[in-house]
């Protein structure tokens, strides 16, 4: 378990990568994004698109899948604020690997509770290298010796 002071600053982290299905799409839209181009592959086909397309809500949750797995998990984590600055670049189709980046930007020492130091941490999903998924959060993470939020 990595604490406060084990974090770095500055270095980019390949977390892992996830390969996307047709069924995943289709399976995470229609319980929570039921658009046609997310549901239906023949719908999609008359779109813009052409083809089925991921819900954007989908690409954030896989996203924070391996966020969780293979960072969050590893932290001594307390509590996270939310996500900021999260943009959609470019549409996720079927077979699409999506590789998740991430990088702490910044920490400080909480002033309020001094046993916690607040991260901020910069994801990025890429496919083929091109960016489709961007998103920053802060959060707060235990100090050697540990902390309460209470």
């Amino acid at each position: 378990m990595k604490f406060f002071e084990d974090i770095e600053v500055g270095v980019p982290k390949e977390l892992g990568s996830h390969t996307v299905t047709e069924e995943q799409i289709i399976t995470f839209a229609s319980e929570y994004d039921p658009l046609p181009f997310h549901t239906d592959p023949d719908a999609a086909a008359e779109t813009i698109h052409g083809e089925l397309i991921a819900s954007g809500y989908h690409t954030l949750c896989l996203a924070n899948r391996v966020v969780v797995e293979e960072f969050r998990a590893k932290i001594a984590a307390v509590v996270g604020f939310g996500i900021d600055e999260l943009t959609w670049h470019a549409p996720v189709r079927p077979g699409d690997e999506l590789v998740v980046v991430s990088e702490i930007t910044a920490k400080r020492p909480s002033e309020s509770r001094p046993g916690l130091g607040i991260i901020e941490n910069e994801v990025t999903v890429t496919r083929d290298g091109d960016p489709v998924l961007s998103y920053r959060t802060d959060g707060m993470v235990e100090r050697e010796g540990g902390g309460r939020l209470d």
